[in-house]
């Protein structure tokens, strides 16, 4: 077991833990947890399906390990277009598809739970961006890696978020250069 520094670590941790995760590590913010995963995202094929207006700082965190990003179909409200992306996704299946459910700039929430079964049924590991949506919406569906930030929804203190990745890539979170 591991000590929580704060009651807002415990919350995080027991969230992620009902989505089956293996490890949470706890990071300075989402920034740093997507940063951490995608240093240490395994094979070299570094491809990535993420909504139109996806956060400039994710795209540049992307860009920056090497990640080649292609957009996921919308309606024209911005609102995923379940069965395009179904077929995009099998068309031609990325590395990995990053998901924001709810965007700080719409509030536009993403239907995250039939975006996890997709994703679940063509193989293709879901990591999702829960900065805005953890504690609003139910962000416990399954994905291969979820990471957030105390300090927005969940009104929390800055510098604390957290990484929960399932046993598939837990390997990742363990100790290594930096």
């Amino acid at each position: 077991a591991r000590p929580f520094a704060t009651g807002e670590q415990l919350t995080l941790q027991l969230h992620f833990e009902k989505s089956g995760v293996r490890d949470v590590v706890f990071t300075t913010g989402s920034r740093n947890a997507l940063d951490l995963l995608l240093s240490r995202w395994p094979g070299v094929q570094r491809t990535l399906a993420c909504l139109p207006g996806e956060y400039g700082p994710n795209l540049a965190v992307m860009a920056a390990h090497g990640f080649r990003w292609r957009l996921l179909p919308v309606d024209d409200t911005g609102r995923l277009v379940l069965d395009e992306t179904a077929t995009a996704l099998a068309t031609d299946p990325p590395s990995l598809v990053h998901l924001t459910p709810v965007g700080s700039h719409r509030g536009l929430v993403q239907p995250l739970a039939q975006m996890a079964d997709i994703c679940r049924g063509l193989g293709v590991p879901l990591v999702v961006d829960a900065a805005q949506a953890l504690g609003q919406i139910d962000c416990a569906v399954g994905a291969e890696a979820v990471y957030s930030s105390s300090r927005k929804w969940l009104a929390g203190p800055r510098g604390v978020g957290a990484l929960a990745l399932r046993p598939a890539l837990a390997e990742l979170s363990a100790a290594g250069p930096e």
